[in-house]
């Protein structure tokens, strides 16, 4: 069994189970049973069945959702608003992002209240200053909330980059193979309205269609993971 410490996080190798890795400041502590390592998420020295990544993924999450609170559950029902990396219009340690002395890839004030007092895991991103940034934050949100509801971690989705068409698609180099939203439950809707007017928020604007829908919204399923 070997540690190794890289930047801003550990990872234990083992030769007979998964490679762990955990943030040091998270809380997370790595215990020893039968000579295999295992994350414990409350950092007690008992390895909980949620937590043994020996056991069959039905019995673990059986495990981990009899534990949850009404709170925790009511967290995991929660979308957040949409983040920018950096929030624009939130603060950072009381003061504006340009007053703070923080980087875009650090967690906002509002980011931390959602994450750690709603236990908030779905998280809508919408603008990142680069790649880097986008992954050092996710790492940040990650370890601040590993230790925290029993180590379920921050699921971070996007809007669509392209288009909220039903026709469109993520990369038109694919030739339409990959990306398409379904045809059948998002019917192709026109770019302007029928008198050439301009559309908001999916409605025609100062026209007669102005009741009619340009697009419904479509429905994403979400799949609870359970982490080694």
């Amino acid at each position: 069994m070997e540690t190794i410490k890289k930047d801003g996080f550990n990872l234990v190798r083992q030769t007979d189970g998964p490679d762990l890795g955990y943030s040091p400041t998270s809380g997370v502590k790595i215990i020893e049973v039968d000579g295999k390592a295992f994350k414990s998420f409350d950092g007690s020295d008992t390895l909980l069945p949620y937590e043994d990544w020996r056991l069959p993924m039905e019995e673990r999450a059986a495990d981990l959702a009899s534990r949850l609170s009404v709170d925790e559950i009511a967290g995991l029902m929660l979308y957040s608003i949409q983040n920018k990396l950096p929030m624009p219009n939130d603060t950072y340690g009381g003061k504006p992002f340009a007053e703070s002395g923080m980087k875009a890839y650090d967690l906002s004030d509002a980011q931390i209240k959602f994450l750690t007092d709603d236990n908030l895991r779905h998280v809508l991103v919408s603008t990142v200053e680069s790649p880097e940034t986008a992954a050092r934050w996710n790492n940040k949100v990650q370890a601040l909330i590993e230790g925290r509801t029993h180590g379920i971690p921050a699921n971070n989705s996007s809007d669509p980059r392209h288009s909220a068409f039903a026709d469109a698609e993520f990369s038109p180099g694919s030739d339409g193979s990959i990306s398409l939203f379904t045809s059948r439950s998002l019917p192709p809707a026109p770019r302007r309205c029928h008198d050439g007017g301009r559309s908001v928020y999916g409605l025609c604007r100062g026209s007669p269609c102005a009741s009619r829908p340009r697009h419904r919204p479509a429905v994403v399923s979400l799949q609870q993971h359970v982490r080694t």
